[in-house]
């Protein structure tokens, strides 16, 4: 198959993988991984490296193939980093895994990039940058080392904005065979965006101790609000 096409080591494409790190048929099964899953896992990426995969996204959570919503199996079963990592470390050197599954803010990613004796190659999030996509920006300056968001990145956020808003208005207001999205669809990243700023606004560090500070100033908040209103 895949290992044939390839005549030399130097055609060799960079494949990934993504993945569970289990999978039971419904919810009346679940039960915590043990040794026999860790094996089957191993076998399989095993197989999958063999074959020409170099890069494993494992997402930290079994999937449950019925009697749990998609909702519900992004909470359940519990998050199992520990397995990640085990499988990065017998797979070091030959195989990067990406861990996926929960992170949510960059204190937690931080945190993980922060342990020097990680076997894992690198992290993947979703969810969180749709439920606070202006945190892209403190990720781009936690991937550069910096520890604040500066002026330039602020007006970075400004001119992303005013950018997607043009984008927006110039769709909407096609001919309707030529639109592409719904009015909702170009309106939800702007709606996001004003979610977060609403939440930043709100923050009170008494009241979420577990959760990020803002990473914007009150005066940027209302500048960037500002924007989207006008």
């Amino acid at each position: 198959g895949l290992e044939s096409g390839i005549s030399s080591e130097s055609d060799r494409p960079n494949i990934s993988v993504k993945c569970r790190i289990g999978v039971f048929d419904d919810a009346e099964q679940m039960r915590p991984l043990d040794e026999g899953d860790y094996d089957y896992l191993k076998e399989y990426i095993t197989t999958i490296h063999n074959a020409g995969a170099n890069h494993v996204v494992l997402h930290a959570r079994p999937a449950i193939l019925s009697g749990l919503s998609p909702v519900k199996n992004r909470i359940i079963p519990t998050l199992d980093y520990d397995f990640v990592r085990s499988i990065a470390a017998d797979f070091e050197d030959k195989v990067d895994i990406t861990l996926n599954g929960g992170i949510t803010s960059l204190t937690q990613l931080n945190s993980l990039r922060s342990d020097t004796t990680s076997p894992i190659s690198n992290y993947m999030a979703g969810r969180w940058s749709l439920r606070r996509p202006l945190d892209l920006i403190g990720v781009e300056e936690l991937l550069k080392d910096e520890s604040s968001v500066s002026l330039k990145e602020t007006n970075t956020i400004t001119t992303a904005l005013e950018n997607y808003i043009d984008y927006a208005l110039t769709m909407a207001t096609l001919p309707s065979h030529k639109q592409r999205f719904t009015t909702a669809d170009l309106c939800l990243p702007l709606y996001l965006a004003v979610e977060q700023l609403k939440d930043d606004w709100d923050y009170d560090e008494e009241d979420n101790p577990s959760e990020d500070p803002p990473l914007l100033s009150y005066d940027e908040i209302e500048s960037l609000y500002d924007v989207v209103r006008d």
